[in-house]
């Protein structure tokens, strides 16, 4: 009895350690580091990979400590709502979507439409930070629709609050912001 209650705890002993050695890499599936992004690529599950890319909205989901490169193939990104930018993440444009390989001659665009502005502060917003620090935006093109009502501003990246960031090598191409609202007349001048 007692040798084979050894034999069950010596097995459990390796399973466990086998879990502990690669079961990490296979829930976070993401590649040193970084998160692989494609216009077309996954919304849920294991994703994030050189093989099985994730799109842009669940791309950033999956920043976290120990995986803060965004990686975004060549293409276009359409999204219709404000994007948070994550907390010490690094997204980075014009990557071969085959190769992974960084070449000037792609382009990587965030695609703002006019769906869903921020009604609350009157914005239509592509990405946003609020408080965030120690990220960089770079060789991005960010594009954002005409305000589509009276009184909403437009912007292509909006920050508050935010520290420790580059912006570099990105283009910002906005629509017009809405008409506002008419004046009153106003009083005479004195003479």
């Amino acid at each position: 009895m007692y040798f084979r209650l050894r034999e069950v705890n010596l097995i459990r002993t390796y399973l466990l350690f086998i879990f502990f050695l690669f079961g990490s890499s296979v829930a976070q599936a993401q590649e040193c580091g970084i998160i692989y992004v494609t216009p077309t690529g996954a919304t849920s599950g294991t994703a994030g990979t050189k093989a099985n890319p994730a799109d842009l909205v669940y791309g950033f989901s999956l920043v976290s400590a120990s995986d803060t490169l965004v990686w975004l193939a060549d293409g276009t990104y359409p999204i219709s709502n404000t994007l948070s930018i994550p907390n010490g993440a690094t997204v980075e444009g014009t990557f071969d979507p085959i190769t992974w390989v960084k070449t000037n001659g792609n382009t990587s665009t965030i695609a703002r439409d006019a769906l869903n502005p921020d009604m609350v502060n009157l914005a239509l917003i592509a990405l946003e930070g609020t408080g965030v620090s120690n990220f960089r935006l770079q060789d991005i093109e960010i594009t954002v629709a005409a305000a589509p009502s009276a009184q909403i501003t437009v912007y292509g990246i909006h920050l508050n609050g935010c520290s420790s960031y580059n912006i570099t090598r990105c283009t910002v191409t906005t629509g017009t912001g809405g008409n506002g609202l008419a004046g009153t007349t106003g009083s005479n001048g004195v003479v």
